[in-house]
């Protein structure tokens, strides 16, 4: 993979105002494109890993195993892989091991897979519709 800080690129990013000219020399996610390049780059990082023990989803990464030992490893390979790549993580960011963790939307773990209550809390609570006005407000109509 290429240097993510190569001197040739950093000029790519320089932007000039009233105090001089400046330059990122990590990627910023300001960029257009910058979700999708760090989306592939960690992509990767971890290609021989990914749907064997992780999955990713731009900067998240949840590491899944069948029981502690192989959790131990399986982090340890993601971490390694990782490090040897320059990517540096935030520890409070990061959760070792919890019983279920959420992840786009979804609770995940113990081998079960549930949506997030604050995802179906609007369909529970919502009354259903009483008049023509309130199933097309429901319901968007094709024009």
């Amino acid at each position: 993979m290429a240097d993510p800080q190569a001197d040739e690129d950093h000029d790519e990013t320089t932007f000039v105002c009233n105090e001089g000219a400046y330059r990122y020399v990590r990627l910023p996610f300001g960029l257009s494109n910058a979700p999708e390049t760090f989306q592939l780059a960690i992509d990767m990082i971890l290609r021989g890993l990914k749907w064997k023990s992780c999955l990713v989803y731009l900067d998240d990464i949840i590491v899944f195993s069948r029981s502690a030992g192989e959790h131990v490893e399986h982090l340890r390979e993601v971490f390694t892989a990782l490090c040897g790549a320059g990517v540096s993580l935030k520890a409070k960011k990061c959760h070792l091991s919890p019983e279920g963790v959420g992840y786009l939307g979804h609770i995940v773990g113990r081998g079960e897979l549930k949506m997030e209550d604050k995802n179906v809390r609007g369909l529970k609570e919502a009354s259903p519709p009483r008049s023509k006005k309130d199933i097309r407000t429901v319901v968007p109509q094709k024009t």
